[in-house]
């Protein structure tokens, strides 16, 4: 199923056309046979890209129950995505916020500080980096509690990088 899944996603050229439909069927295929709370984050992610982020969201309040992941840094970071891309820019910064707040790694704090500082009026980062419909974070494989790994498609970042500087011509 997993490999199915990362199949799908590296099919596609984007987000947006990713086939987030069959995502989500074979993440309830995956549901059937395990209570995994990683799986179902990656469900309410897969839910909120291919029907609308509010039918997302209602999958992680019911998540947010569950002990082995509420308190973990990307529950906080799917809500902040989703709630961005229902609109709700206060919402989505806090939730941000939260994530970095949660987060171990300094990288993904200061990607997660961004992503909020991209919705505060005025702010210098808010034309830069991303669409409310782009990934967010990776979320993870399906082992509960695990760390997140970076997307298998090395032509779709989950974020904008700085050009690497070639070298110089001596």
């Amino acid at each position: 199923m997993q490999a199915a899944i990362a199949a799908l996603h590296d099919e596609a050229p984007n987000a947006e056309a990713t086939d987030w439909p069959q995502i989500v069927a074979l993440y309830e295929v995956m549901l059937g046979g395990t209570d995994n709370p990683v799986v179902r984050l990656n469900h309410a992610v897969a839910v909120g890209m291919a029907t609308g982020p509010r039918a997302g969201l209602d999958l992680l309040e019911k998540l947010a129950t569950d002990d082995r992941i509420a308190a973990d840094h990307r529950l906080q970071a799917v809500r902040a995505h989703l709630l961005e891309m229902a609109g709700d820019r206060t919402g989505a910064h806090d939730a941000y916020l939260a994530a970095a707040a949660g987060a171990m790694s300094l990288p993904l704090q200061r990607y997660l500080h961004g992503r909020a500082a991209r919705l505060t009026e005025g702010s210098p980062f808010a034309s830069t980096e991303g669409k409310p419909g782009s990934p967010v974070i990776p979320v993870g494989d399906t082992a509960p509690m695990s760390v997140g790994r970076a997307h298998p498609n090395p032509n779709r970042p989950t974020r904008a990088l700085p050009p690497t500087p070639g070298p110089s011509a001596s």
